[in-house]
């Protein structure tokens, strides 16, 4: 995706022009639509990046500073962002201790998903600052001699000197799909978290983190408050978040991606509650996943007032899986190949130009119910983070890495419990919003970044603050869903739910939304038991035998890969494992032969069909 990358050497000694560094950056350009740009080129610091022509990327400087801004601060102009980015530049290098506190208000009301970079001329310190919900991934690699940092994970691989794996990271990236607590399956390297200040500094060996602002799981601010106060402010916060998501000039037209679901409707129904003209699209795979989604998606447009069309898609292909692992490196599973085939369709369709509406996603308006009676942290590990998140068998983890169960779950227990809330149900909320929704929604954003200029309005951190704080019972059954979309136009809440294929505010939803609560706090052993909302077909099929082939190949091509992964484990998964478990598997194999060669072998599978 996009983005800005650095090389800071606090003593002075790296070449200007180094041709690794710039053969790194150019690995970076997804497109004939991409830049290179060299911001800085000293002997203390790199700062480089790559971009296309929508993404936003703004440079300030004076006598004292050099600023980047990646990404924006939202409903402000050009003249009051420059001096709020000078100001924060001011307090980040202050040696008072209340400044820390000022930044973390400044956090609390800004609008924004951003990156800023600063470069503090008279000491030579360079510091990162993110906003509250780490919109924008950022990865970085401490070094002897300073600090590797980008927001392409990619740059970051390619530049750390010895490659190494770490067993746990992958063993996590495996079993959960992520890798929690800010940790890379990739030895050295890490994942700045949100609301989070890094600096580095000319005479200190170690990269300072801090996280200046930090969530609350254990309340819920605005539980005394009705439904309808809350779905009422909610709303107001909604019209906010698409009105500022807007092109400031009015030239870009806007493309919301809209399914059966509740946060695509969510952002529509915003858009036309501006009087925003926008254009809705849909999808169907070839499989036939996305077909319910967009008959829904068609009534709501209709409703709204709305074009919409249907996209088709063919098979996914290595090329489509190729072109995500060299955006995101593993991080974001190949399951999801088949959107860059989509996205690629909608710029054919209609153009580059444009801004990219998108239901990235209503974390905040959703119930964290399967907390509720836990009696310890091993009854959080199990019954929530397993239950939920935890699709891969974690005894064929243990036999592809060699990490014992009893290890991974020991590590699960002491991450859980240095977290700040006290009850089991903060600690449950903030491990599913902060570790695993966060990383896998805000990494697939990024594959979206790749294309487009994008807006994401549920994310908006106001907007997510307020939903987090409202309690749970109103977030039951989707009803707070409900309240915004009553206020704003009640007709939409009314459109079928895709997954119920009723209307969202009928009877009908109420009772299958119950039967639903109730199954979803079984075991997983009895859900599948009982048959109902098991994987889907297609993933519970034989594995694609061209990814098998991949994948052997990949094992005889890379020696590297057996030191973390058993070949025999391996085989045995091959055999007996279904489309999803191989998928998996398929996915970090994948990412550690590109880790280490810098190639990857689906290269020559690049117009076979692999999912």
């Amino acid at each position: 995706m996009p983005g800005v990358s650095f090389v800071y050497d606090r003593r002075g000694a790296r070449e200007p022009g180094d041709p690794t560094v710039l053969g790194a950056l150019d690995t970076l350009l997804h497109g004939d639509g991409y830049r290179r740009k060299t911001v800085l080129d000293t002997g203390h610091c790199f700062i480089g990046c790559t971009r296309h022509a929508s993404y936003a990327v703004a440079r300030f400087e004076d006598a004292e500073f050099l600023m980047v801004l990646e990404g924006a601060l939202f409903g402000k102009d050009d003249a009051m962002v420059e001096r709020e980015v000078r100001r924060i530049a001011d307090l980040v290098f202050s040696t008072d201790p209340a400044d820390r506190d000022r930044i973390a208000e400044w956090l609390s009301r800004t609008d924004g998903e951003f990156l800023l970079f600063l470069l503090h001329k008279p000491s030579g310190a360079i510091a990162v600052l993110n906003d509250p919900l780490a919109l924008l991934p950022f990865f970085f690699y401490p070094t002897p001699d300073g600090l590797v940092a980008s927001r392409e994970l990619g740059f970051v691989l390619r530049l750390i000197p010895e490659k190494r794996c770490t067993p746990l990271g992958l063993a996590y990236l495996l079993l959960l799909k992520f890798c929690p607590g800010g940790r890379m399956p990739f030895a050295g390297v890490r994942r700045l978290g949100p609301g989070t200040l890094l600096v580095a500094r000319p005479d200190t060996p170690d990269v300072e983190t801090t996280t200046l602002y930090q969530w609350d799981f254990d309340h819920a601010e605005h539980g005394e408050k009705s439904l309808e106060e809350n779905g009422a402010r909610l709303a107001e916060l909604l019209i906010e978040a698409c009105r500022n998501r807007l092109d400031k000039t009015g030239g870009l037209p806007n493309l919301v991606a809209l399914s059966g679901g509740l946060d695509s409707r969510m952002v529509a129904v915003g858009l036309k509650a501006i009087s925003a003209p926008c254009h809705a699209v849909s999808f169907v795979n070839a499989d036939g996943v996305g077909l319910s989604d967009a008959q829904v998606a068609r009534q709501l447009a209709e409703l709204l007032g709305i074009d919409w069309q249907q996209i088709n898609l063919g098979r996914v292909t290595g090329a489509d899986v190729l072109a995500l692992l060299r955006a995101k490196c593993g991080l974001n599973g190949f399951q999801t190949s088949f959107l860059c085939a989509f996205n690629r369709a909608l710029k054919d369709r209609f153009g580059s130009d444009l801004v990219y509406f998108t239901g990235d996603t209503g974390h905040g308006f959703k119930a964290s119910l399967q907390g509720v009676g836990c009696r310890d942290i091993d009854d959080v590990v199990h019954r929530c983070i397993l239950e939920h998140f935890g699709m891969f068998p974690i005894e064929a983890v243990t036999r592809l890495v060699g990490v014992s169960a009893r290890a991974i779950l020991d590590n699960l227990k002491e991450y859980l419990a240095g977290f700040p809330e006290t009850s089991l149900q903060g600690k449950w909320t903030r491990f599913r919003i902060m570790d695993g929704n966060f990383a896998l929604a805000h990494d697939g954003m990024d594959r979206d970044r790749v294309f487009f200029r994008c807006a994401f309005p549920l994310h908006a951190p106001q907007l997510f603050a307020y939903s987090m704080n409202c309690p749970d019972d109103q977030k039951a059954k989707r009803r707070l869903y409900g309240a915004v979309l009553d206020r704003l136009h009640p007709g939409a809440w009314r459109v079928p739910y895709a997954p119920f294929m009723v209307g969202a505010g009928s009877l009908r939803y109420r009772v299958r939304s119950s039967i639903q609560a109730a199954y979803h706090k079984l075991p997983r052993s009895w859900r599948d038991a009982i048959g109902i909302g098991q994987k889907p077909k297609a993933l519970t099929q034989p594995p694609n035998a061209n990814m098998v082939e991949c994948l052997r190949d990949q094992m005889r091509n890379c020696p590297f890969i057996a030191d973390y992964i058993c070949p025999s484990a391996v085989e045995e998964l091959v055999a007996t494992g279904t489309k999803w478990d191989v998928e998996v598997l398929f996915n970090v194999v994948s990412a550690i032969e590109f880790f280490k060669d810098g190639r990857s072998t689906v290269e020559e599978y690049r117009d076979e069909e692999l999912m």
